[in-house]
């Protein structure tokens, strides 16, 4: 009898060994749904020795896209190409380009360069080409309005005219004039440009008033850049 107690114990005590162990490395997580309380029992997981501790990763973190608002923060540098047209015989097509820097207080510091092919005149024999040139400084600021920046700006710089003549300045001497004349005048130009951010591009137009003596006008300019 004192034997098949002795054997009974024996094969308990092996069935409690890992019943023990296995309820040593379970983890229980308990939740409710509704009013039931649901248990969940899973086995703990080992990791290898330098991972101990886990990376969480949120998976919203990854699907959202990262982007600046450069209307509410427009400060760094720009740069756009500029594309159009100016009024006046000495403007016509034109094309052109500015670089600048916004300021953390929107003050926009930068310089326009512009080239406009003008427009070409025939008389008694004689053309006469006129074409213009300019390059200056220009300050504004930057305006955030709904999705576009706003930016009235002012600038200062020089304009070079030139006037080419070619053709028979006397039909019947037949003289032949060929003559080229360039000129330099500085000018101020009050405008402004609208600029609507895609990213870290953008697209807008611009506005000039190029007020000089004896060569006036004002430029309508599309524009693409982006923020450098």
């Amino acid at each position: 009898m004192s034997k098949k107690i002795l054997t009974a114990f024996s094969v308990a005590a092996c069935l409690a060994v890992p019943t023990f162990a296995l309820a040593q490395t379970a983890k229980t997580t308990e939740t409710k749904e509704g009013s039931k309380k649901v248990t969940v029992t899973s086995p703990e997981i080992t990791t290898a020795r330098g991972s101990e501790d886990p990376v969480t990763t949120d998976i919203d973190d990854l699907s959202r896209k990262s982007k600046r608002d450069f209307v509410k923060d427009p400060t760094g540098f720009s740069g756009a190409a500029n594309m159009g047209f100016g009024l006046g015989d000495a403007y016509g097509l034109g094309f052109g380009a500015r670089l600048g820097y916004t300021l953390p207080g929107r003050v926009y510091i930068g310089g326009l360069a512009g080239y406009h092919i003008g427009n070409t005149a025939e008389s008694q024999g004689v053309s006469i080409k006129n074409s213009t040139t300019y390059l200056g400084p220009e300050a504004g600021y930057d305006l955030g309005v709904g999705k576009v920046i706003l930016r009235p700006v002012i600038g200062l710089g020089l304009a070079f005219r030139a006037q080419s003549i070619s053709g028979a300045s006397n039909a019947a001497a037949a003289q032949n004039v060929n003559a080229t004349e360039n000129d330099a005048r500085v000018y101020v130009a009050p405008g402004a440009s609208v600029i609507y951010p895609i990213g870290n591009f953008f697209v807008g137009a611009d506005s000039r008033a190029m007020i000089m003596s004896g060569n006036n006008t004002v430029t309508f300019m599309g524009a693409a850049g982006a923020h450098l």
